[in-house]
């Protein structure tokens, strides 16, 4: 099944190819194709166990495929680790947050920056000298409103207000595809609220994957909709089709 499903849009920027994980007897992910299209925002659904989590490890190298081809734009990465992916234009969020508590918003930013450029094996330099790192932190800090907490050390944030950190770091890269990986767990409703509100103001060009529990938040961000049932994929299309799918509505949406 293609998501974008235009040829008009350009070139695929994610196509994954007939993609199975095993892990012993357990089948976490069977024979399942998707092509993402750039721009595309796609929330992948699903309950516990679905695959969602597997499926993004799959895309971001941390699991080998037991059988499938992912082609990250139109190169063959089924077998390439975590870094390469991040350099041909990727990037991710977990689950878990991932910050340094003790180090300022700024810090974090600045050392996600630093990890993508060359000065990360420079040892003899204060990092304060790297006039465009700060910049670029700064720049990314203020697209995402968050200016004003640059200097507040991360552990006296909110827990939505990490998260939108994380999503800020994330971008360091400038990846031309990001995955997010529940951005709104955890978070209160107002949080979900600006957290949707920043992702939706994201750059247009950025494809963006989404696992999402929170029905409401994926309906609300993305425009095309992937349905995973136990490691298969159900259905996927526009928001409008997937709504209108009897099987996910029997199974996903308590409709009988």
């Amino acid at each position: 099944m293609a998501v974008g499903g235009s040829e008009e849009r350009g070139d695929p920027c994610l196509v994954l190819k007939g993609l199975s994980k095993n892990f012993g007897g357990l089948h976490a992910l069977s024979n399942l194709d998707l092509i993402a299209y750039p721009g595309d925002r796609l929330a992948i659904i699903g309950p516990n166990g679905a695959g969602k989590t597997t499926l993004f490890e799959l895309i971001t190298g941390v699991f080998p495929p037991t059988r499938g081809q992912i082609l990250l734009f139109q190169r063959d990465v089924t077998r390439w680790p975590t870094h390469r992916r991040i350099y041909l234009g990727m990037g991710r969020t977990c689950q878990i947050t991932s910050l340094f508590p003790d180090l300022t918003v700024l810090e974090n930013v600045v050392l996600a920056v630093q990890g993508i450029k060359r000065m990360k094996l420079t040892m003899h330099r204060f990092l304060t000298s790297f006039g465009d790192v700060y910049a670029k932190a700064r720049g990314l800090l203020e697209q995402a409103a968050l200016e004003d907490r640059w200097d507040t050390q991360v552990a006296n944030l909110s827990h939505g207000e990490q998260r939108q950190v994380e999503v800020v770091m994330a971008l360091a890269s400038d990846p031309k595809l990001i995955l997010l990986d529940e951005p709104t767990a955890g978070l209160s409703p107002a949080e979900s609220t600006m957290m949707a509100s920043m992702l939706q103001k994201l750059d247009k060009k950025i494809t963006m994957l989404i696992i999402e529990h929170d029905m409401d938040v994926a309906f609300e961000i993305a425009d095309r909709i992937a349905v995973l049932h136990y490691g298969e994929l159900l259905a996927e299309g526009t928001k409008e089709e997937v709504r209108a799918n009897q099987s996910v509505q029997e199974i996903y949406l308590g409709v009988d």
